[in-house]
Protein backbone atom coordinates (compact mmCIF):
# COMPACT_ATOMS: atom_id res chain seq x y z
CA UNK A 1 0.00 0.00 0.00
CA UNK A 2 1.27 3.31 -0.71
CA UNK A 3 1.84 6.38 1.77
CA UNK A 4 -0.96 8.69 2.04
CA UNK A 5 -0.63 12.02 0.13
CA UNK A 6 1.31 14.54 2.40
CA UNK A 7 -1.00 17.76 4.05
CA UNK A 8 0.25 20.60 2.22
CA UNK A 9 2.45 22.60 0.49
CA UNK A 10 4.57 25.08 1.76
CA UNK A 11 5.84 28.43 -0.38
CA UNK A 12 8.57 31.09 0.27
CA UNK A 13 9.15 34.51 -1.42
CA UNK A 14 12.24 34.76 -2.57
CA UNK A 15 14.84 36.56 -0.44
CA UNK A 16 14.86 40.74 -1.09
CA UNK A 17 16.31 41.62 -4.11
CA UNK A 18 18.73 44.67 -5.30
CA UNK A 19 15.44 45.76 -7.45
CA UNK A 20 12.93 45.02 -4.51
CA UNK A 21 15.21 48.10 -2.30
CA UNK A 22 15.32 50.10 -5.72
CA UNK A 23 11.28 50.16 -5.82
CA UNK A 24 11.56 48.60 -9.77
CA UNK A 25 9.53 46.05 -11.84
CA UNK A 26 10.74 42.71 -11.60
CA UNK A 27 8.21 40.22 -13.69
CA UNK A 28 10.38 37.99 -16.12
CA UNK A 29 13.45 40.11 -15.89
CA UNK A 30 15.92 38.10 -14.13
CA UNK A 31 18.89 40.72 -13.70
CA UNK A 32 17.67 41.08 -10.05
CA UNK A 33 20.02 39.85 -7.65
CA UNK A 34 19.60 39.25 -3.99
CA UNK A 35 21.04 42.09 -1.30
CA UNK A 36 22.95 40.75 1.25
CA UNK A 37 20.07 41.11 3.74
CA UNK A 38 17.97 39.45 1.36
CA UNK A 39 20.69 35.98 1.50
CA UNK A 40 20.87 36.38 5.86
CA UNK A 41 16.59 36.15 5.91
CA UNK A 42 16.67 33.28 3.49
CA UNK A 43 19.43 31.20 5.53
CA UNK A 44 17.14 32.02 8.83
CA UNK A 45 14.16 31.12 7.84
CA UNK A 46 15.57 27.95 6.31
CA UNK A 47 17.30 27.20 9.56
CA UNK A 48 13.75 27.46 10.46
CA UNK A 49 12.27 25.06 8.36
CA UNK A 50 14.87 22.41 9.64
CA UNK A 51 11.80 20.38 11.49
CA UNK A 52 9.11 20.37 9.30
CA UNK A 53 10.73 17.15 6.80
CA UNK A 54 10.68 18.71 3.76
CA UNK A 55 12.20 16.50 1.19
CA UNK A 56 12.19 18.65 -2.07
CA UNK A 57 12.21 22.14 -3.19
CA UNK A 58 10.63 23.20 -6.20
CA UNK A 59 11.98 26.89 -7.26
CA UNK A 60 10.61 29.48 -10.20
CA UNK A 61 13.46 29.32 -12.85
CA UNK A 62 14.09 33.34 -12.33
CA UNK A 63 17.77 33.95 -11.07
CA UNK A 64 16.35 35.74 -7.44
CA UNK A 65 14.47 32.29 -6.50
CA UNK A 66 16.93 30.00 -7.64
CA UNK A 67 19.59 31.80 -5.24
CA UNK A 68 16.95 31.82 -3.06
CA UNK A 69 16.38 28.33 -3.16
CA UNK A 70 19.56 27.18 -3.50
CA UNK A 71 20.54 28.81 0.46
CA UNK A 72 17.55 26.94 1.36
CA UNK A 73 18.85 23.95 -0.32
CA UNK A 74 22.18 23.73 1.61
CA UNK A 75 20.43 24.35 4.97
CA UNK A 76 18.20 21.47 4.43
CA UNK A 77 20.51 19.31 2.35
CA UNK A 78 17.41 18.37 -0.31
CA UNK A 79 17.49 18.97 -4.01
CA UNK A 80 16.34 21.67 -5.78
CA UNK A 81 14.11 21.30 -9.16
CA UNK A 82 13.29 24.42 -11.89
CA UNK A 83 9.46 25.07 -12.75
CA UNK A 84 8.68 28.05 -14.97
CA UNK A 85 5.22 27.16 -13.85
CA UNK A 86 5.96 28.98 -10.56
CA UNK A 87 7.40 32.12 -11.93
CA UNK A 88 6.43 35.39 -11.70
CA UNK A 89 3.96 37.33 -13.36
CA UNK A 90 5.13 39.35 -16.16
CA UNK A 91 4.80 42.76 -16.94
CA UNK A 92 6.06 43.11 -20.07
CA UNK A 93 7.47 46.32 -21.44
CA UNK A 94 7.19 47.57 -17.88
CA UNK A 95 10.18 45.61 -16.31
CA UNK A 96 12.82 47.39 -15.65
CA UNK A 97 11.35 50.18 -15.13
CA UNK A 98 9.43 52.11 -12.33
CA UNK A 99 6.94 49.77 -9.69
CA UNK A 100 4.85 53.42 -9.70
CA UNK A 101 4.21 52.49 -13.73
CA UNK A 102 1.92 49.34 -12.29
CA UNK A 103 -1.06 51.70 -12.42
CA UNK A 104 -4.82 50.38 -12.38
CA UNK A 105 -5.29 49.93 -15.82
CA UNK A 106 -2.51 47.57 -16.47
CA UNK A 107 -2.92 45.64 -12.96
CA UNK A 108 -6.13 45.21 -12.95
CA UNK A 109 -5.80 46.00 -9.21
CA UNK A 110 -7.21 48.78 -7.70
CA UNK A 111 -6.21 49.84 -4.20
CA UNK A 112 -5.77 46.15 -3.01
CA UNK A 113 -8.70 44.74 -4.84
CA UNK A 114 -8.09 42.61 -7.46
CA UNK A 115 -11.05 44.44 -10.49
CA UNK A 116 -9.77 43.14 -13.85
CA UNK A 117 -8.13 39.83 -14.69
CA UNK A 118 -8.19 39.96 -18.01
CA UNK A 119 -6.33 43.36 -18.44
CA UNK A 120 -1.72 43.67 -18.82
CA UNK A 121 0.84 45.44 -19.98
CA UNK A 122 1.90 45.74 -23.62
CA UNK A 123 3.58 42.29 -23.70
CA UNK A 124 2.89 41.06 -20.36
CA UNK A 125 0.71 38.25 -18.38
CA UNK A 126 -2.94 39.01 -17.45
CA UNK A 127 -3.97 37.74 -13.68
CA UNK A 128 -6.22 35.12 -15.96
CA UNK A 129 -2.76 33.62 -16.80
CA UNK A 130 -0.99 33.53 -13.68
CA UNK A 131 -4.02 31.30 -12.14
CA UNK A 132 -3.73 29.10 -15.06
CA UNK A 133 -0.13 28.70 -14.67
CA UNK A 134 -0.92 28.56 -10.79
CA UNK A 135 -3.74 25.69 -11.30
CA UNK A 136 -1.19 23.96 -13.58
CA UNK A 137 1.38 23.82 -10.97
CA UNK A 138 -1.01 22.28 -8.59
CA UNK A 139 -2.10 19.66 -11.44
CA UNK A 140 1.67 19.06 -12.19
CA UNK A 141 2.52 18.39 -8.12
CA UNK A 142 -0.62 16.34 -7.43
CA UNK A 143 0.58 13.59 -10.52
CA UNK A 144 4.37 13.55 -9.77
CA UNK A 145 5.32 14.50 -5.78
CA UNK A 146 2.02 13.57 -3.88
CA UNK A 147 4.31 11.82 -1.39
CA UNK A 148 6.63 14.82 -0.92
CA UNK A 149 6.85 17.02 1.40
CA UNK A 150 7.19 19.84 -0.51
CA UNK A 151 9.37 23.00 -0.32
CA UNK A 152 8.23 25.93 -3.45
CA UNK A 153 10.18 28.84 -3.69
CA UNK A 154 8.84 31.49 -5.81
CA UNK A 155 7.33 35.06 -6.32
CA UNK A 156 4.69 37.60 -4.17
CA UNK A 157 2.35 37.81 -7.57
CA UNK A 158 2.66 34.21 -7.98
CA UNK A 159 1.70 33.05 -4.52
CA UNK A 160 -1.56 35.25 -4.75
CA UNK A 161 -2.69 33.04 -7.71
CA UNK A 162 -1.66 29.95 -5.92
CA UNK A 163 -3.51 30.52 -2.52
CA UNK A 164 -6.67 31.63 -5.27
CA UNK A 165 -5.62 28.58 -7.56
CA UNK A 166 -5.92 26.00 -3.86
CA UNK A 167 -9.30 27.40 -2.86
CA UNK A 168 -10.53 26.92 -6.30
CA UNK A 169 -11.22 30.16 -7.28
CA UNK A 170 -11.29 33.02 -9.49
CA UNK A 171 -8.62 36.03 -8.37
CA UNK A 172 -11.18 38.36 -9.64
CA UNK A 173 -13.02 40.71 -6.39
CA UNK A 174 -9.95 39.27 -4.46
CA UNK A 175 -7.93 41.06 -1.92
CA UNK A 176 -4.37 41.73 -3.05
CA UNK A 177 -2.47 41.38 0.07
CA UNK A 178 0.95 41.83 1.25
CA UNK A 179 3.55 39.33 0.59
CA UNK A 180 6.61 40.14 1.98
CA UNK A 181 10.36 38.71 0.97
CA UNK A 182 11.01 35.15 2.64
CA UNK A 183 6.86 34.72 4.30
CA UNK A 184 5.84 31.32 4.21
CA UNK A 185 2.56 30.42 3.09
CA UNK A 186 0.77 26.92 3.78
CA UNK A 187 -1.73 25.11 1.32
CA UNK A 188 -3.22 21.90 1.76
CA UNK A 189 -1.90 19.83 -1.01
CA UNK A 190 -3.88 19.27 -3.93
CA UNK A 191 -6.01 15.82 -4.17
CA UNK A 192 -8.71 16.76 -6.85
CA UNK A 193 -6.14 19.44 -8.93
CA UNK A 194 -7.47 18.24 -12.44
CA UNK A 195 -9.86 20.78 -12.64
CA UNK A 196 -8.81 24.38 -11.36
CA UNK A 197 -10.10 27.83 -12.08
CA UNK A 198 -7.96 29.76 -15.07
CA UNK A 199 -10.05 33.32 -14.69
Amino acid sequence: MSAPPVAEIIFMRHGETDWNRASLVQGHEDQSRLTPEGRAHVATVARSLKSEGVTMIIASDLHRAQESAGIVAHELARPVLTSPLVRERSFGILEGGPRSALVAEVTGIVGDVVVDVDCAPDGGETLHALTARAAAFFALAAREWSQERLLVVTHGGTIRALLAAAANRSLQGTHWGEVENCSLWRVPFPTDSAERPTN
